[in-house]
């Protein structure tokens, strides 16, 4: 509701120091938290065939939090209640990028050689409806035949008619920048198992710099499979680090960040809910731009909820694990949002069920 422009106050992290509690879990309860992938699996769950189906581009995470990306307009990533900027502020230059399309002539035209379409550097969808079926079939066919994966935030875009036609593919350099992700990624591994979560962040934030963003062409809108992967594990485990510190605004804005790729990454949407629920717990429900003007606690929790109905409802094999998470943390959820209900209808006599319902379908609908 995954991405990072709204007015939320950064609350004092509890429990950031709180070691006892972090030793109780045992090495091999860590390890199963952890998004490894190094032979190519991806431990996260994700189904390798996008979907368009809640490919939403509201940002839960960053509307938790404000953007890390300096000097971002975040106005240009805004969509409904929520905005974001994404990971290298890709949504931002995504959006960019389609006003300026808007003033191009060549957008306007109408391609006339399929083969045309899928070129070495770029993915041109000027022809794709979003709208027929088939054309939804070719897409992610074309997409498979050249082992590539188009961002699930971009292709919520590209649904809703918001996104430059012809999008750029990125593939980021094996030999030298996937293998220095590869090896952060190891040593952020490594300390996240010896309970390291400051140095194992320390280590992710290292392989995830080693990303260029000085060009347009390095946007991951569109990249190798297997890159992609490998980057929303990095941020998937940085975020289980950031909920071990305490830090739920950034765990939450991280772990969208990786939704913002692939919005059926279980433990990102498990991370983000468990963020969600902390923040949703100890926010007071004031007024707020999400959907009314007593419910701003209550936002974060109905988003938590929908992500963990979302992992409930995945079709993703190997998931019990999660799925047993996700329980318990829904009815965790379930009673905060009925106390939330009672305290808002206590403080507010001319607020009856009704209003509250409503209220609560206005911030579902935009929950992604």
């Amino acid at each position: 509701m995954s991405e990072t422009g709204d007015s939320s106050v950064k609350r004092k992290s509890k429990g950031e120091n709180n070691k006892e509690e972090e030793e109780e879990m045992s090495t091999k309860n860590l390890n199963s938290m952890m998004d490894d992938g190094n032979d190519g699996d991806d431990k996260g769950n994700h189904r390798t065939t996008s979907t368009c189906t809640g490919a939403s581009a509201n940002s839960n995470s960053n509307s938790c939090s404000s953007s890390s990306t300096s000097g971002i307009n975040n106005d240009l990533a805004y969509d409904g209640m929520w905005s974001f900027a994404g990971f290298n502020g890709m949504m931002v230059q995504l959006a960019e990028d389609f006003v300026k399309a808007q003033h191009e002539e060549k957008v306007q035209q109408k391609a006339t050689n399929d083969d045309d379409h899928y070129e070495e550097n770029y993915i041109n969808f000027i022809n794709f409806d979003p709208s027929n079926e088939e054309s939804m079939i070719e897409c992610q066919e074309k997409l498979n035949e050249r082992h590539l994966h188009l961002a699930d935030g971009v292709l919520r875009r590209l649904v809703e008619g918001c996104c430059p036609s012809k999008i750029p593919i990125c593939r980021l350099d094996e030999e030298t920048t996937m293998k220095r992700i590869m090896e952060c990624k190891l040593k952020g591994n490594h300390h996240f198992t010896r309970y390291e979560f400051r140095e194992a962040i320390d280590h992710y934030d290292d392989a995830l710099s080693c990303i260029p963003n000085n060009n347009k062409k390095n946007y991951l809108f569109i990249a190798p499979i297997h890159q992609i992967q490998q980057i929303v594990n990095v941020l998937s485990n940085k975020a289980e680090c950031l909920l071990r510190k305490g830090r739920y605004e950034d765990a939450a804005e991280t772990s969208t960040e990786a939704l913002i790729f692939m919005n059926d990454h279980e433990k990102s949407r498990i991370r983000r809910a468990k963020a969600n629920i902390e923040i949703g717990k100890y926010d007071r429900y004031e007024i707020t731009s999400r959907g009314s003007s007593e419910m701003d606690g209550a936002a974060y929790l109905v988003q938590a909820k929908y992500d963990l109905e979302e992992v409930l409802d995945s079709e993703v094999e190997d998931s019990s694990e999660g799925k047993e998470t996700a329980e318990k943390l829904l009815s965790q959820v379930n009673r905060l949002l009925n106390n939330a209900k009672k305290k808002v209808l206590d403080k507010n006599p001319t607020m009856d069920t009704n209003e509250w319902d409503l209220n609560v379908v206005k911030i579902q609908s935009r929950c992604w």
